[in-house]
């Protein structure tokens, strides 16, 4: 039985190396996924100044993950940052969306592949997401939201965007079990967003 106004957001993830699944989990979120989803929520659809505007960046506008070396920093939603980060972007980035009725679950999922031989090999203890978000630098309680015109002719959701950290999976939060990763077989990163009537 689904009960009145409660609906769930949770993440999930997956790591692969080659065609083997070494971990799977919840993810954690930093400030800035929560501060954009109450935005988005609250943005009007257009101001007066913006009618004739198409082209408009979400949060899915430059996704991108990375892969760090640290074993041993716990997570902090202030994160803004891997700890021991390698700086190399996935050789893919693949968006997929899930409706289950029955369930009433919608599932938003990004699938972040390296290749082979893109990254070193060494230990990996560290996953981040990067999404375009909102800065999360209103003053609450923030009661005229106006978004001015931003980069050209483009437009967002947000105050002052830009791609920032969303999310770290961290083997230190006992996440995943940090592990060598060998360059040559593709790593591969899946990230969740499930959205839920409870």
């Amino acid at each position: 039985m689904v009960e009145e106004g409660k609906i769930g957001i949770s993440g999930e993830f997956e790591i692969w190396v080659g065609d083997k699944r070494i971990a799977k989990g919840k993810n954690m979120f930093t400030r800035y996924f929560l501060s954009s989803l109450v935005v988005t929520v609250a943005r009007r659809a257009y101001d007066r100044e913006e009618r004739d505007v198409t082209l408009r960046r979400s949060m899915g506008y430059g996704a991108t993950a990375r892969v760090g070396t640290d074993t041993s920093t716990r997570t902090d939603p202030s994160f803004t940052d891997l700890v021991s980060k390698i700086d190399t972007a996935p050789s893919s980035v693949t968006r997929r969306l899930w409706r289950f009725e029955a369930e009433w679950k919608y599932i938003a999922e990004f699938l972040f592949k390296w290749n082979a031989n893109v990254l070193p090999s060494g230990t990996i203890g560290e996953f981040g997401v990067w999404l375009y978000t909102d800065a999360d630098d209103w003053d609450s309680p923030l009661t005229q939201l106006i978004i001015p015109r931003t980069e050209g002719d483009f437009y967002t959701h947000f105050r002052h965007p830009a791609n920032r950290l969303v999310s770290r999976i961290a083997s230190a939060d006992g996440k995943f079990t940090e592990f060598y990763y060998d360059k040559t077989e593709p790593l591969l990163y899946i990230w969740k967003v499930v959205i839920q009537i409870k």
